[in-house]
């Protein structure tokens, strides 16, 4: 077991490798523009690693955080950079004012990595204190891919919305909205719900099933 989990770590970094040295290639033989959506962005560290291949001449960029204090951050951090959209709302399944929880919850503070608008993400390590929770804004993440389709010759997607993922993905393969993603990068959270991880684990692996039928690649990120 431990070797086919090697093995299957092995292919997908393969896989993350390729994409990372083809759709930019793709882009400049076509004279092409891309669009990079970062959902999820927290302080930028997804960003920072992306940006080496899919970069500003080629891409526009929309960094998409709902915590106002990473905003805050990322806003200066990358104030310079050409072509970079800033987007203070969850990427979600519409329009929508949501509870966001983690912020008190343990030793990472206002800019946690794991806050969410999901009550039970990280439920395996601390209960979500709804008192202390903020409210922060939503949008549609299919709403945006749709409205940004024509104008891109090229969508790449990078998500990691702690544990929203699941409800999004299913938002984008019933709306059709993935036909128009290229490729993602999705990083899965089912490891941190104390009672659900077998469900949300095998809820993961067929949305990635479906995501694939309707033409988007898709590769597991961290």
């Amino acid at each position: 077991m431990g070797l086919l989990k090697s093995l299957r770590k092995r292919l997908n970094q393969r896989k993350i490798d390729n994409a990372l040295k083809r759709y930019p290639a793709r882009l400049r033989k076509q004279s092409g523009q891309g669009l990079f959506l970062d959902c999820g962005s927290n302080l930028g560290q997804g960003y920072t690693f992306f940006s080496q291949y899919f970069e500003s001449s080629l891409y526009d960029t929309y960094l998409i955080e709902p915590n106002p204090n990473c905003m805050t951050v990322l806003r200066e951090k990358f104030k310079s950079v050409n072509n970079i959209n800033f987007i203070e709302a969850a990427a979600w399944i519409n329009e929508d004012d949501l509870s966001f929880f983690g912020l008190v919850e343990n030793e990472k503070g206002a800019t946690s990595d794991g806050g969410s608008v999901i009550k039970d993400h990280n439920s395996k390590k601390y209960e979500s204190d709804t008192e202390n929770s903020i409210t922060v804004k939503a949008i549609s993440l299919s709403k945006l891919i749709k409205d940004k389709a024509n104008a891109y010759d090229q969508i790449i997607i990078k998500m990691d919305i702690e544990s929203s993922e699941y409800t999004v993905l299913e938002d984008l393969i019933k709306t059709e909205a993935a036909k128009h993603v290229d490729f993602m990068f999705i990083e899965f959270h089912h490891q941190y719900f104390k009672d659900q991880e077998e469900h949300y684990y095998n809820l993961g692996k067929s949305l990635v099933k479906q995501l694939r039928k309707l033409g988007s690649r898709v590769a597991l990120w961290h």
